[in-house]
């Protein structure tokens, strides 16, 4: 069923008058509205028409959401479960904090993605901004196309994976070969989501250190052992 809407809390309230009555919802008439679709728990499939504005689908747990057109910043943020789908292009800020889930984007990502994050999946079909991954600890982001600079500043866990060129990477970061355990991931995820693309041309970017804070005071601490009594 859908039902059209205009103004933020109308499109909130008929979302959740609609999880009432159906798992499978549609929703049209967003022109930028923030925090659509935020705080979902429920096992629905929600299809969003149009334009949606910053914190689409932030703190998702169960839904699945399709946004048919562009989005704002933050899609995703703290989503631990459920999945988002973007067809066109997004603002920074997606899957940051997130914890489990998954999110598409078919689109390019105007800044950065996945900073902070401990689980969960971001799927880039297009290019990323800087500070991909900063601060990550967990999960994985794939990046079709091109990625500026410091890709994964100071993670300390998780996978990044890089189809195209990265201006620079971040510190903290070194760059691997593909197993067959990453092949057969990438492959999985480019046949299930329509992605054109394939495994062999990527690259994988892991952390050098799980500890790279303490690592450093360690080192300060060494170089000054002489200078102690």
């Amino acid at each position: 069923m859908e039902e059209k809407v205009s103004k933020t809390p109308d499109i909130n309230r008929a979302i959740a008058l609609q999880m009432k009555q159906s798992k499978k919802i549609k929703i049209s008439g967003l022109k930028s509205h923030d925090a659509i679709a935020v705080g979902i728990d429920a096992e629905i499939e929600l299809t969003v028409e149009g334009e949606a504005g910053d914190y689409f689908g932030a703190l998702n747990s169960g839904a699945i959401v399709k946004l048919n057109g562009n989005g704002g910043r933050f899609v995703g943020d703290s989503m631990t479960g459920g999945g988002i789908i973007v067809t066109g292009f997004i603002g920074g800020g997606a899957g940051d904090y997130m914890k489990g889930g998954i999110i598409v984007v078919k689109g390019n990502v105007k800044g950065a993605c996945g900073r902070m994050m401990a689980g969960g999946v971001i799927i880039v079909d297009g290019n990323v901004g800087d500070n991909v991954g900063l601060n990550m600890c967990g999960g994985d982001i794939i990046v079709i196309g091109d990625a500026a600079g410091a890709i994964g500043n100071y993670m300390t866990g998780g996978r990044i994976y890089i189809g195209g060129e990265h201006a620079s990477l971040g510190l903290n970061t070194t760059i691997t070969d593909l197993d067959m355990q990453d092949v057969n991931l990438l492959d999985t995820y480019f046949n299930h989501y329509g992605i054109s693309s394939h495994s062999t041309i990527f690259k994988k970017i892991v952390p050098t250190s799980a500890t790279p804070f303490s690592d450093e005071l360690e080192n300060v601490d060494d170089s000054h052992k002489g200078d102690r009594l």
